[in-house]
């Protein structure tokens, strides 16, 4: 939306329209997103660059660059008078002029826009029954709007009425790993007993090859749905993320467990590197946002799949050379080291999610590095001699 705005010339227009549900979700959250789009394109009155108006089954949104003249709101209340639509918000609009028509419960958007307008924003983040607040590059789930509070009706009095408005596919997302932690940790800790003679590495097997498993899938997810933004596709992102991650990352195991046999610096060296890197990707965003989406496809393909070399080569070095430590300390340790880093691999995928729903991509980024930090910590103590 920002940009659409600077993209717009002094009294140019954006229109946007959704369907309503009841109570309103989509387009209440695109009126707050259209507000903070306005105050960050530094609008003098935010207040009088928004017009919304609905029919019995959308919502349309007018947002201007620049502030509605009184022709203009006229001409629109006359629009809206001829085809029975409802005004919802215009400058100066009173709540007894919304909800005459197409009538709701409430007047659920003439509400919103006043206090999305007002220093009362945040009381009605809080206090609305959905999660409106609006969808960023960061967090970029519009279609997100599961409060917990939800969850307490539908198993209060509410029951199955309140069914409708879960939002089933976050749950879900909740549900998998619920399953998925205590099922890996049992398939994880069961064959502890099996291997109980080398205790002294247990502890670090475990957060090494563990924190490498969510750390590679964090990176990979995390940077896939970047790479949406510059390829405009979540099809060529896909394509693109995983097949240069596995090619890159397989380069970086030939180098870290056959053409050279890694040291314990060398490990260390290598998180660290990976750490540096992702910084830099987290600073880069913003720079690239400006400059890739102006090339050719194959061209944007091709250079997003060259900037996940610097980071995806070094990635595929600490697996194969904590396995190549295993296979001169202890080789029994090796299936459990592969069931570990699966496990956590697989955890990952929903682990992520979840994190970048609620905290943001660039969180699951903070955390995969700290992860590869951790990996390279616990390695220390794995590569001490008996």
């Amino acid at each position: 939306l920002k940009t659409c705005l600077k993209r717009l010339r002094p009294g140019g227009m954006i229109l946007l329209s959704r369907w309503i549900s009841s109570p309103p979700r989509e387009s209440i959250k695109l009126l707050a997103m259209a507000i903070h789009a306005l105050e960050a394109d530094w609008q003098p009155d935010v207040s009088r660059s928004i017009v919304m108006i609905k029919s019995w089954q959308t919502a349309t949104l007018l947002i201007k660059r620049g502030v509605f003249s009184k022709e203009e709101i006229k001409s629109t209340a006359e629009f809206c008078g001829e085809r029975f639509f409802d005004l919802c918000y215009y400058p100066g609009m009173t709540e007894k002029e919304a909800n005459r028509f197409n009538r709701m419960d409430q007047s659920y958007f003439y509400t919103a826009a006043t206090a999305l307008l007002s220093d009362e924003r945040e009381a009605f983040y809080d206090k609305y029954p959905f999660y409106i607040r609006p969808a960023t590059d960061d967090r970029p789930f519009f279609s997100y709007f599961f409060k917990k509070e939800i969850l307490k009706r539908y198993f209060g009095s509410d029951g199955r009425r309140i069914i409708p408005f879960m939002d089933w596919g976050y749950i879900l997302v909740w549900l998998s790993l619920l399953l998925l932690i205590p099922a890996s940790l049992i398939l994880i800790l069961a064959p502890v007993r099996a291997v109980r003679r080398a205790s002294r590495r247990i502890i670090p097997v475990f957060f090494y090859f563990g924190s490498l498993g969510l750390a590679y899938i964090f990176l990979e997810m995390a940077i896939l749905q970047q790479f949406v933004r510059y390829l405009h596709n979540p099809v060529f992102s896909a394509s693109v993320v995983i097949s240069s991650f596995l090619i890159y990352s397989g380069i970086g195991s030939m180098i870290g467990g056959k053409i050279w046999r890694a040291k314990r610096h060398h490990v260390v060296l290598t998180v660290i590197f990976i750490f540096i890197v992702g910084v830099v990707y987290l600073k880069s965003g913003e720079y690239l946002l400006g400059t890739l989406p102006h090339l050719p496809l194959w061209m944007r393909m091709l250079a997003c799949s060259i900037m996940i070399a610097p980071i995806a080569v070094p990635m595929g070095i600490p697996f194969p050379s904590g396995l190549s430590l295993l296979e001169r300390a202890r080789k029994d340790l090796i299936p459990w080291a592969w069931g570990i880093n699966g496990f956590f691999s697989v955890i990952g995928a929903s682990a992520a999610v979840i994190c970048a729903v609620r905290f943001g991509f660039k969180t699951v980024i903070l955390s995969a590095l700290c992860l590869y930090i951790l990996a390279g910590i616990s390695y220390l103590p794995l590569s001490l001699r008996k």
